[in-house]
Parts: structure tokens; sequence; C-alpha cells
């Protein structure tokens, strides 16, 4: 089964019982180098098709959907992703992953030096690059054990040989702090008596009253530790050649808990400064959808109610004894059930077009939100209200009917996830057919 990336927690948001079992005695505390890139994973499917899925993405088997949304997004990532599916799929990598077909690989991945924030030795990311972060077999990581080392040779050949990409090894970073990280925390989590305090669900009484002086002290103790360790990464090299690293990864190797350690702070600032264009759009995309729910759709239950969504496209599932053919025809069912509540339509067509146009002009004002000296920011906003544009022009070029031009609404305002959501469970494959 297709899994989704594991969620690391913050390594000072974390509960005492996971502290517990990340400095658990039965394993060894690892620290590896936290990346800035694309995280995916890659494997086969039931059909035996090779498939590359991003964090928050839908496995996708078939790249054209990436250049399709390289060209709607005018981002360059999606094109990244798509010639790297298209690598996979190549022999020698897809024998692999047949071999190994009940195996998922998790990969920060560089299609270019910056991705993000940080920008890493062009020299090491060459034609794209992937660090191979975990190896997950029947749910479990095996990144330790030798068959994962096998595949990891297996895969950096394969890949060097057919794409010219680099594979590398997550990069560990040697730590001798573990064990006074360990007595620093101390009875908080190896004196069971004071752990069962801390995690004590009691509101009132003597024991809460204990345990709300045991959490302050644990709280600085936490925050006493992660300012050790993030001054300790200040001086750390990054194994890709960035002038600094992101944070790092710590990993129990026997319990398998996980912590991830940033400096929240510092690279919160970069983040909100770097995104801040698009934060924007964003803003202005959701003041759009809220017009667009509100005066061209009457609110209809259909597009606020999420699971009469998925009860009314199961229920048309069931009646025809199959799947859509089509994202079109499924859109079609949302739209006939908002109109018999609503009765189509409630706002007159130069309206809508007013609503539409108003927000094209609204987008460009994202590009006054980043900082003009910063040309990859700029870039990357510029590129996004391009492409918003483009979608509002493809909108506006259709005729207002309710065969085309209210379909493409709804298809707009569900967005790519939701849509993609729907899809994969009630559109025949848009990758095989199935």
């Amino acid at each position: 089964m297709i899994k989704a990336m594991p969620s690391i927690p913050h390594f000072d948001q974390m509960t005492v019982k996971e502290y517990q079992a990340l400095f658990s005695p039965d394993g060894l505390v690892e620290m590896t180098e936290k990346y800035d890139g694309s995280n995916v994973s890659f494997g086969v499917n039931e059909n035996g098709d090779v498939y590359l899925k991003t964090k928050k993405g839908a496995p996708i088997t078939d790249e054209a959907l990436y250049f399709d949304m390289a060209i709607k997004y005018n981002n360059d990532v999606f094109k990244g992703f798509g010639e790297l599916l298209q690598d996979l799929k190549k022999d020698s990598i897809k024998k692999l992953l047949v071999d190994h077909n009940d195996v998922q690989i998790f990969c920060e991945y560089f299609s270019k030096p910056q991705m993000n924030v940080i920008t890493y030795n062009p020299f090491m990311i060459g034609e794209g690059a992937l660090v191979i972060l975990s190896i997950m077999k029947n749910g479990v990581n095996i990144i330790d054990k030798y068959e994962a080392v096998e595949i990891e040779e297996e895969l950096t050949r394969g890949i060097a040989f057919t794409s010219g990409r680099t594979v590398y090894g997550r990069s560990t970073i040697k730590m001798s702090m573990v064990e006074s990280m360990k007595a620093f925390l101390g009875a908080s989590i190896y004196d069971q008596h004071t752990f069962n305090i801390l995690t004590s669900r009691k509101r009132t009484g003597p024991i809460f009253e204990k345990k709300k002086a045991l959490q302050e002290n644990f709280k600085q103790n936490i925050k006493e530790i992660k300012g050790r360790l993030l001054e300790f990464l200040k001086n750390q090299p990054s194994s890709l050649g960035a002038s600094r690293i992101e944070g790092a990864v710590l990993r129990n190797t026997k319990t398998g808990q996980m912590a991830k350690l940033v400096d929240l702070e510092e690279f919160g600032k970069e983040r909100e400064r770097q995104w801040a264009g698009i934060g924007a759009l964003r803003k202005y995309r959701s003041q759009l959808f809220d017009r667009l729910y509100m005066d061209v759709f009457g609110d209809a239950d259909i597009f606020i109610m999420k699971e009469k969504m998925h009860q009314k496209l199961f229920e048309a599932v069931e009646q025809n004894g199959d799947r859509f053919s089509c994202t079109e025809e499924m859109l079609h069912v949302l739209f006939k059930d908002a109109d018999a509540e609503i009765n189509y339509p409630i706002i007159e067509d130069e309206r809508i077009v007013e609503i539409l146009k108003e927000h094209f002009s609204d987008v460009g004002k994202a590009l006054n939100e980043v900082d003009a000296n910063d040309s990859k920011v700029t870039e990357d906003t510029r590129n996004a209200v391009s492409a918003e544009r483009n979608t509002i022009n493809q909108l506006l070029s259709k005729s207002i009917t309710y065969n085309e031009f209210y379909v493409s609404l709804i298809e707009f305002i569900l967005g790519p996830r939701l849509l993609r959501e729907l899809q994969d469970k009630y559109v025949k494959s848009l990758n095989n057919g199935n």
C-alpha cells in the first residue's frame, strides 16, 4: 500500500512519550542533515506501474500530468517531477522497483540548486539529485538493513546511467551530546513515577498541580537542549555544498521515533519573505473563491460540505455501475445537485465576468509584496501571477452556459488537490484507464 511521508514532529513540540521513544536506551540516536528540497517517494503500485508521489500529492504514473501542471502553473518544479518519473520507468530502474514491489523509497529531490530557501552547490546537484531518506517495506523503515544498501547501490547506478542524475545517501552528523541530553531530561523520561505524572490526564488535585510544575521544568529543559543543538549545527557543513544546513533529523534506530530540528524563527522569517508574493496570491484567490461560492453558486451545500460531495459522487458511481469516464462527467453531477438546490443562474452573466476581471487585476498586486532585489522570489511570484491570469483568461474564453462555463468554474474552485482526490476515487484512472 502506498503511504504518505510520515509527519516528523519538531523537537520542541513532541509529547513526553515521544521524547521517551526518541531517547530510548534500546537504540542509538542518529542525527542526519535535513535538506531543503522537495520530498518525493516512488515504487510500483498494485498494477506493476511505476509511480512518483510528492509529499501532499497523489501517486502519479503518467509523467504527462506533471508536464501539464508545469505549463498550467508556470512552474518548472513540476517539469522536474515529470522528468524524474520518466527516468524511473526506464528498464534497469523499473526492474529494480518491480523486483522490490513491496518497497517505497522516500527521497529529497533537487531538480535545481535552489528549490526553496537554501542554495546548494550546482556541481553537486548537476542534472538533478536525490537524497535517499528512508526505504519503507510493508510499513517498516529498513534503511539500516542490508537489503536497503543493495537497493540504494543499484538505484544509484541505474539513475546515473540513464539520466545523469546523482543519488546520495543521508549525511550522518557525528554528535557526542546524546548522553548529556538523556541526563538532562533524566527522571522525566526514565523514572516511571515522574513519567506517569507528566502523562497524567488529571485536571484537578495535587497530582495536577505537581504535573504543572514538572511540565514547566521539562519545557525549560527541552528549550535548553534545543538551543545547544542549534548552536552545534551552526558549525556543521552541508553534504550538498550549501553555505549552511537547514537543520537536522534525529532518529532512534530501535524505536524509529524521529524529530526534526530547525531554527523556526530564523527559517520562518526567510520562508515568509520568500513566499510573501505567493501568500498574497493565495489571499486574492481565497477572496475570489468566497465571492464565487456566494455570488455565483449561492453557497450550495454540495460545495460547502465535503461529505455531501463524496456521498453524491459515490451514489452516482453506484447507480452507473462504474466510475465516471472523465472528469467533466463527474463535475456535471456536482453541478446538477447544486442547480437543483439553488436554481441557477442567480447572478447576471456580466457580473461573473466583472468578478473574474477584477481578480485578474488584483493578482498583479502580489508583486508589490516581494523584495524586488531578490530575483528568485520575484521570478517565482511573476510566474505564479502569469499562471493565475492564464487560468482566468481560459475561463473568460468560454461561453457562459451550463454545459461549459459553470463546470469549468467548479473545477477551478475545487482546486488541484481536492480535484485530484475526487478523480482518484471516482474517475477511471487518468494513468492507465482502469
